[in-house]
């Protein structure tokens, strides 16, 4: 679901950033003339101080040298990113966009319905992504996923740890619970990342979802074993001793769930030509060396798939999960 990135064995210094391609030469039509014709704003379905606001904030001056006009910044938090992403969904043109995640986004809109169809939100693009791994406590000595899952079989393990119930990552424990034989019993919440792998390193929990960045340092240091990276061939982070799910472990793909992508929305309203003129002004800054120097810095992996995958890869969630998954039992 993450469209192209380079091999898992390769540096981020590899994800051959070009410079900056203009776009004032094609900018798409629009009713009231040239496309576009008045200030773009971004909604950050988060509060300010997260990464969702802070890539926002940093995308926001790039665009406007872009597209030739002010860019702002709104934070409307709350219902885990869809009141924000409400309003994008009544938004009149491409002049709003929003920004988010998939999977993300659509399970909250699945588990959580706003009264609005979340599958009309268009696509602008995704730019970068992270895999959901999972870790455990080296004191149990698991040996692989097959390892992992027959403990839980037998009953040596019971526990998993996480984000709350309905996030992304709990979702994923309950796919592969009732498709894969991951056979756990009790799902134990936690605040943040740091927190899930501080706590299988106190042994609160034998094992945990979290997303792979967060194990990376732990697992270097051999506080944590990264049992397995969730993507199919793994990331640019993926240690190379790391089983992925598909490439090593030989399962079939979850890639959709397990490949968490920070996406760029638009919304219902938005012409093609108004689509495809944000899509080329946000590629260009994913690919300028403004946006190669700020993602290194923040340790985030830059990867650049088109509208119509991200609307694809929503697709699939909203329709594709309900099938796989009980989200009536989401808190059970």
């Amino acid at each position: 679901m993450t469209g192209k990135f380079t091999s898992r064995r390769a540096f981020l210094s590899t994800t051959s950033i070009v410079g900056t391609i203009g776009v004032a030469g094609c900018l798409g039509g629009s009713e009231g003339g040239e496309f576009p014709n008045e200030n773009i704003r971004i909604i950050v379905p988060y509060g300010s101080g997260t990464n969702t606001d802070a890539d926002a904030r940093a995308f926001a001056p790039e665009l406007e040298d872009e597209l030739g006009v002010s860019v702002s910044v709104e934070n409307l938090e709350g219902a885990g990113g869809l009141r924000g992403l409400g309003e994008l969904y009544s938004a009149d043109d491409g002049h709003d966009v929003g920004f988010g995640y998939v999977p993300s986004n659509p399970i909250s809109a699945l588990t959580n319905p706003p009264g609005w169809d979340f599958g009309e939100i268009g696509g602008v693009g995704s730019y970068s992504h992270y895999a959901v791994s999972i870790i455990a406590n080296p004191d149990y000595g698991i040996e692989s996923v097959e390892d992992l899952f027959s403990r839980y079989s037998n009953g040596d393990l019971e526990q998993v740890g996480g984000l709350s119930l309905g996030h992304t990552w709990h979702v994923i424990a309950m796919l592969l619970r009732e498709n894969n034989g991951f056979d756990w019993d009790s799902w134990v919440n936690y605040g943040g990342s740091g927190e899930i792998v501080r706590a299988v390193t106190a042994d609160e929990v034998p094992v945990a979802l979290v997303s792979e960045d967060n194990v990376i340092p732990a697992h270097e240091e051999g506080d944590v074993d990264y049992i397995c990276c969730l993507g199919s061939s793994g990331t640019e982070l993926t240690p190379s001793d790391v089983p992925t799910w598909v490439d090593d472990a030989g399962n079939e793909s979850i890639d959709y769930m397990s490949m968490v992508s920070s996406v760029v929305f638009a919304p219902p309203n938005a012409t093609d030509e108004q689509q495809s003129t944000l899509e080329d002004a946000f590629r260009s800054v994913v690919e300028s060396d403004a946006w190669a120097e700020y993602s290194e810095d923040r340790q985030q992996i830059i990867s650049w798939s088109n509208g119509s995958t991200v609307a694809s890869n929503v697709q699939k969630v909203m329709n594709d999960l309900p099938d796989r998954v009980d989200l009536d039992n989401i808190g059970e």
